[in-house]
């Protein structure tokens, strides 16, 4: 993936570094409340790019933010207008105008499949304990009933619900996986639809003539 980040920066005329910067935020606690009942927590968030597992259910992820930096060329956009050189116009590419307006469903759909091949950029997991014999039905009947609620949400929304009625504890845990658009996909779309073939594609579209 950082291979083909690469090739299309260097396409589109540019430079990029990735700095890989490790990043998490994790909480975890305990404690005890008047009344004698115990409550724990555990939240972790980041940009998760590998996660292990161990066999006793301890896990270490390591987490990864890669900031992409920019350089453009901006030596010839600094020259004053009356130091360029005329330039002859450029003919119209109309073979490549057609071939773009024909299969633009196809550039679409390859960027669409591009773009969910990246996967989710970032995760929140966490885990809460409840040991609250008074509490536990109504915590219990809430958390199916948010389950439910979000079930439509399956793809970018996932948790488990474990309970123990025997020891009078709920242990909720929940998923959330948060799917971004990378900021360098933005910035090449935008590059290529500024370029100047683009826009004389567009221009060369048929215009609806056609009175309602």
């Amino acid at each position: 993936m950082t291979f083909l980040i690469w090739i299309c920066y260097l396409l589109g005329g540019g430079l990029v570094v990735l700095m890989v910067v490790p990043v998490r935020i994790s909480t975890r606690g305990f404690f005890q409340d008047q009344g004698g009942w115990d409550y724990g927590w555990c939240v972790d968030w980041g940009m998760g790019v590998l996660s292990l597992k161990g066999a006793l259910g301890e896990s270490s992820c390591l987490y990864f933010l890669s900031f992409p930096i920019w350089w453009l060329r901006v030596g010839a956009q600094n020259r004053k207008k009356r130091d360029r050189k005329p330039s002859t116009p450029r003919k119209q590419p109309r073979v490549v105008f057609q071939w773009g307006a024909g299969n633009f469903g196809l550039l679409l759909s390859i960027l669409t499949r591009f773009i969910r091949a990246c996967g989710p950029r970032g995760h929140i997991k966490g885990q809460i304990g409840l040991d609250d014999p008074e509490h536990t039905a109504a915590v219990h009947f809430m958390a199916n009933l948010l389950r439910q609620q979000t079930a439509r949400f399956t793809e970018n929304f996932t948790w488990a619900l474990t309970s123990r009625y025997d020891e009078e504890i709920v242990d909720l845990r929940f998923h959330l996986r948060i799917r971004v658009v990378p900021g360098y996909l933005i910035l090449i779309a935008l590059q290529f639809l500024l370029k100047r073939e683009i826009r004389l594609m567009w221009r060369s579209f048929p215009k609806n003539t056609a009175r309602a």
